[in-house]
Parts: C-alpha cells; sequence; structure tokens
C-alpha cells in the first residue's frame, strides 16, 4: 500500500480533501483538480457536498504538512531519521474544533504517539488493489504491525567524497567503520629500503601499501567525518612562547597489560584506539613480527593537514618514553605532500647518542647535512626504525599549491604514562573540538 493513496482516502472520508499537494501548490492560486475530489486554494480546503453549497474550511499549511508527514510515518513511507526534525507544536483546542480534526489524528504530531487502531484501519481499508476492489488484505494485523514495529537496522549509508559533500553539521553523524581484506594491501615485496651511514637512517618505504582505491577511500572518509579533531594551542617548555598548532589532530591509545596505570591517573583520559586503526596497527605489527622481531604498537597520534598551509616543523620522536630505537610506521592519505629527512650533523660529524637529552635539534648548516626527500601519496607507509630518530630529523614543508587535505596516522608505543600524557597535551589538549562540515573544519562536539 502506497502512502499518498492511504492519505487521500483517510482525509477524503474525513470531508478534509486531498493530501497531494507539495509546497509549491501551497503557494500557488491555481491548485489541480479531480471530478469528485476537494480542490486546494493556497492551504484553504473546500469540499463540495451533495446540497451543492460549499463547507470551507482554514487548515494552515504547517499543520497540515506535520499531520501529513506523521500519518505516513506510521504507514512507513518515510523513515524515521532525518524526516521530520524540527517538531511543529501540537494545534490548539480552538484551531482543533474549528478544524474538526480528530483527536487521534492530532496525537500523531507526537513522536511517542500510539496511533488509534480505528485511524489506521481506516486508511488501510480504503486501499485499492490493481484491480480497483478493496484489498483482502488483513487491515488488523495490518494495525498491530504498525503500532508495535519490529527493531530494523539503519540503511547502510554511503561515504561522501572527502572535502565537499560530507554531513554539513557541527555535530556530522559518525559514518560507518571501514573494514579491510587481504586484497586491499600490496604484497610486502613492494618495498624501498632505505640504509644510509651503515643504519645511521633506517627506513622501510611502501609507496602504495594500501592498494585498493575503494579501502583508501572508504577510511580517509570515515575519518575525516567520524574522529572529533582538535587544534592545540600551548606554550613551549620553559618559554611563555605561544604556539598554535599548524593541523587538525588527534590521538588514541594507552598502556595495557596487569601493570597498566589506571585511567584516572592520567592527566587527560585517554581513548581507546578504534577499531579500523586497530585493524591496520596489527597489520603493521605482523608484517614486520618476524624473524624473532617482535614489533607493536599502543598509540596512534593522527594529524589532519587541510591545505598546504598546514604543515609540521623538523624535529625528531626522540623522546626518552619512547626508548633508545623506537619504531614509528606513518601511514598517509588523501594530498600527496612532500616528506624531508635531514640529518642531525653535518656529514662525518658523530651524532649524539641516543641517550642524550630527548628533543635534540640539528646542528650546523642545512646545506651540508645529508637529506632524503620522499612524496608521500595515499596508501603510502613509511616506517622509521633503528636509529633513525635519534640521528635524523623529519618535515613535513608548507606548499601553498596543494589544495587539498591530507590525513597522516603514526603508530608508535609509549614505554611509559608520560608518553600517553604528552600525546594528549599536544594533540587533543583541553579546549574544544572541532568536526568536518563537508567544506571546512568548524567548532563542534562528538565524534570518537
Amino acid at each position: 500500500m502506497t502512502a499518498k493513496r492511504s492519505l487521500d482516502s483517510f482525509f477524503s472520508s474525513q470531508g478534509q480533501g486531498s493530501s497531494d499537494h507539495s509546497a509549491k501548490d501551497e503557494r500557488s492560486t491555481d491548485a489541480r483538480k479531480r471530478p469528485g475530489s476537494a480542490k486546494v486554494v493556497g492551504a484553504r480546503i473546500t469540499q463540495p457536498n451533495a446540497a451543492s453549497s460549499v463547507q470551507s474550511q482554514w487548515m494552515p499549511a504547517d499543520e497540515r504538512r506535520q499531520l501529513e508527514l506523521a500519518l505516513k510515518l506510521s504507514l512507513g513511507s518515510v523513515e524515521a531519521s532525518g524526516v521530520i526534525k524540527e517538531e511543529l507544536p501540537p494545534p490548539s483546542a480552538s484551531v482543533r474544533e474549528r478544524q474538526r480534526i480528530p483527536e487521534e489524528l492530532v496525537s500523531l504530531s507526537k513522536p511517542s504517539a500510539t496511533i488509534a487502531p480505528s485511524i489506521l484501519t481506516k486508511a488501510l481499508t480504503a486501499e485499492e488493489s490493481p484491480s480497483g476492489k478493496p484489498s483482502s488484505d488483513d487491515s488488523e494485523s495490518k494495525v498491530a504491525a504498525l503500532q508495535d514495529p519490529q527493531p530494523q537496522a539503519p540503511p547502510k549509508r554511503s561515504l561522501a567524497p572527502m572535502f565537499s559533500s560530507l554531513p554539513h553539521s557541527s555535530k556530522a553523524a559518525q559514518g560507518p567503520q571501514p573494514t579491510f581484506d587481504d586484497t586491499d594491501f600490496a604484497p610486502t615485496d613492494k618495498v624501498q629500503v632505505l640504509n644510509r651511514f651503515s643504519g645511521s637512517l633506517d627506513c622501510l618505504f611502501y609507496p602504495s601499501w594500501i592498494s585498493s582505491v575503494p579501502a583508501r577511500k572508504g577510511l580517509r572518509d570515515w575519518m575525516l567525518s567520524s574522529l572529533q579533531w582538535h587544534r592545540v594551542c600551548y606554550t613551549r617548555p620553559g618559554t611563555t612562547f605561544k604556539i598554535n598548532t599548524p593541523r587538525f589532530t588527534t590521538t588514541f591509545g594507552m598502556l595495557t597489560g596487569p601493570q597498566a596505570p589506571p585511567l584516572t591517573s592520567y592527566k587527560i583520559r585517554p581513548k581507546e584506539i578504534p577499531g579500523p586503526l586497530r585493524e591496520l596497527k596489527e597489520r603493521i605489527e605482523a608484517m614486520q613480527s618476524t624473524g624473532g622481531v617482535d614489533v607493536t604498537y599502543n598509540a596512534a597520534i593522527v594529524n589532519f593537514y587541510a591545505t598546504g598551509e598546514d604543515s609540521i616543523s623538523y624535529h625528531a620522536d626522540d623522546e626518552a618514553f619512547l626508548g633508545p630505537e623506537p619504531n614509528i610506521a606513518s601511514l598517509s592519505l588523501g594530498a600527496t605532500r612532500d616528506f624531508y629527512l635531514r640529518r642531525k650533523q653535518p656529514e662525518g660529524v658523530p651524532v649524539a647518542p641516543a641517550t642524550s637529552p630527548s628533543g635534540s635539534k640539528g646542528v650546523g648548516s642545512a646545506k651540508d647535512r645529508p637529506m632524503e626527500k620522499l612524496q608521500l601519496s595515499e596508501g603510502a607507509l613509511l616506517i622509521m626504525r633503528g636509529k633513525t630518530q635519534a640521528e635524523w630529523e623529519h618535515s613535513i614543508p608548507k606548499r601553498k599549491g596543494v589544495k587539498e587535505g591530507r590525513i597522516n596516522i603514526t603508530f608508535r608505543k609509549a614505554i611509559d604514562r608520560k608518553a600517553i600524557d604528552n600525546f594528549t597535551r599536544y594533540n587533543r589538549g583541553d579546549g574544544g573540538g572541532y568536526r568536518w562540515n563537508g567544506s571546512r573544519m568548524v567548532e563542534g562536539t562528538g565524534g570518537i
């Protein structure tokens, strides 16, 4: 049964005229006519009677639309989610009497109302079969089904294109979580080994580790629309200099196991790594854990470079809370960006050992220090290991010609609580959050 026929039959039987009109029709002075049916002029509904006199009733268009939508919703022709978002107040008692609207129908304007069987039965029995005769379906069983609907899974939502048509709301809904299979990834032998100065630079580079275009698109769309992002402002330690992070960030992960500290001991409560990122983490761990080597990560830092104006300066992830030779895996999505690696000392000059204070910056003229340049395109995976953090720095420089965004996920292993506190302080902070509204980041709540 179509909701339109049921509405026509119901309103006709109530002396309220046909419901077949649009917002455009309501503004028109030339409504469509059918023999023996009501005519609609503006929001005035007139119904011819047997005595050739005309009974005129006035029903405001907003109230009329509300009652129609409510009945459609009850008949299953309109999905409950996203249709009646702005509730209109129910008609007052005086309006109901003037319009002679049945009390049962007025109750439909309340979202939680139970629909009277007499109303539904009247609408259901008015249905006609293709032959023009009343349908032989059991109206009472339909009424019972409509009054006590069974839970249904939400419809599968398509992933919107990145940076164009994602939900335009500061509280954008979370998209469906992507899943992966082995065919989404390039063979592990599609790798470039970067080894310079006898292991001083020690990296594995997979130019297209996530090789499936749908898998890459699904992941980046989900991350952009589902995560809560932050633009952290902080004061540089030991100074009064304030820094506004030139990119959007967030972080996940915590210490686990029998000796893990309670969540209440962290300065900012950490979040668990979401399912899709956890699956990627485990895949990267597995591809490296061979020959007695055991690689594990327990944290992820996520960056969103909205345009080529967003960047990160030269730095090394050489903090003591990551251990002497940390293994860091960096996965790229979205726009291709340049990635620079630069040795901390000129060639021939020994680099400070890994046991030196964390945050050691490079010294000497940049032109005298060895460099490597990579292009990180969508799906690229770069694994930095060994002495790389101790002896090299890396950066993502500004590129004015880049207009699209890039998401970067870095997996790493924190060896104590200080690491997690550091990650949350500089990647979530204590301020408000941001959500993607389809064209840019706006202040908003919600998200993972």
